[in-house]
């Protein structure tokens, strides 16, 4: 049987490898990093088989093993966000078919919106929320572990359970921006310090009485290990001549943070933004737990204001319940 050349690149590729002083060598190596290593290097040697690459996969993997605190989610998000065939995820990624709402917010609506049916929408409807980011350079800018990124957030509430009126789809916001992410030299605790800097837009998409948008630029700093994040994002508000909404900060704040606690299988996560001023904001939890394969069961809540853009000065209380595909970890 004959080998195709990828084949007998990497199978030249592994006994090359192999041939090398072994990281399992050196005593002070746990069985912990041993497992890391050899993961690293089937990983790598399967995404760059090229012979003059060998010494320096090894290099990285050993890195990776004696510091393998490291986040998961950042070390194999680096590894394939520049596949052309792998959209790399942002923020969380899910879908809740069932959801329940103290009031819908009807206020917003005309008469000549819905055809004059708002009356109609129910306090049940589908959210769900798409979120991706990609690279916008081949190398870091500033060191080797830096990145420039756009990155895109859709999220959306569908009345499905409104017959009566088609099924509209009640509000999405469409949440583009872009940010420079670099992990920053601070070596307290054991895992990754970074901060992120950038610009971004929100919006309805909508016209006249139903536009809302904003833009802002931010800067934030978190911390990250395998089974915790914590993330502060301070933003300010450009100011904007043909406001739709001139006081969305008084209820959606000038900071949001983010928080996730992995124990076990389970993972725990919380959004907050808040308004020291006018003590306006919102809450929002989650909890999401294995399913099958890379499906997650999700239950979420969210109390306050801000919901969505149309929502932005409406106080209202949510719980649903649906699938996730990725997680904050």
């Amino acid at each position: 049987m004959k080998l195709s050349v990828q084949h007998s690149a990497v199978l030249g590729a592994m006994l090359s490898l192999l041939a090398m002083p072994s990281l399992a060598n050196n005593d002070a190596v746990t069985a912990d990093d041993e497992t890391t290593f050899d993961n690293c290097l089937l990983r790598k040697i399967h995404m760059d088989v090229e012979q003059d690459n060998l010494q320096s996969i090894k290099q990285a993997c050993q890195t990776e093993s004696l510091h393998h605190s490291v986040p998961n989610r950042h070390t194999l998000e680096k590894e394939t966000e520049n596949n052309p065939f792998v959209i790399t995820p942002y923020r969380q990624n899910y879908i809740l078919p069932v959801t329940q709402m103290s009031q819908v917010n009807t206020a917003p609506y005309t008469a000549d919106i819905f055809g004059g049916k708002a009356d109609e929408l129910k306090d049940q409807e589908i959210k769900f929320q798409i979120s991706f980011k990609m690279p916008l350079t081949k190398q870091g800018v500033f060191n080797e572990e830096d990145q420039l990124y756009f990155g895109f957030t859709l999220k959306s509430f569908w009345q499905a359970y409104t017959s009566e009126i088609s099924a509209p789809f009640r509000e999405t916001n469409y949440r583009p921006e872009l940010f420079y992410e670099t992990p920053l030299p601070i070596e307290y605790g054991d895992g990754v310090w970074f901060s992120r800097v950038g610009f971004e837009h929100e919006s309805n998409g909508r016209t006249q009485e139903l536009s809302r948008s904003w833009n802002r630029f931010y800067g934030g700093i978190g911390y990250a290990e395998d089974d915790l994040l914590v993330y502060l994002e301070p933003w300010y508000r450009i100011p904007d001549n043909d406001d739709d909404n001139p006081d969305i900060e008084d209820y959606m704040g000038h900071f949001e943070l983010t928080a996730a606690y992995k124990y076990q299988a389970v993972e725990f996560s919380g959004v907050a933004r808040y308004n020291f001023q006018t003590g306006y904001g919102g809450f929002e939890a989650g909890m999401s737990f294995p399913m099958w394969g890379r499906v997650r069961g999700y239950v979420q809540y969210y109390k306050g204001y801000g919901e969505s853009l149309i929502d932005y000065d409406y106080n209202n209380k949510r719980i649903g319940i649906g699938v996730l595909l990725t997680d904050i970890l």
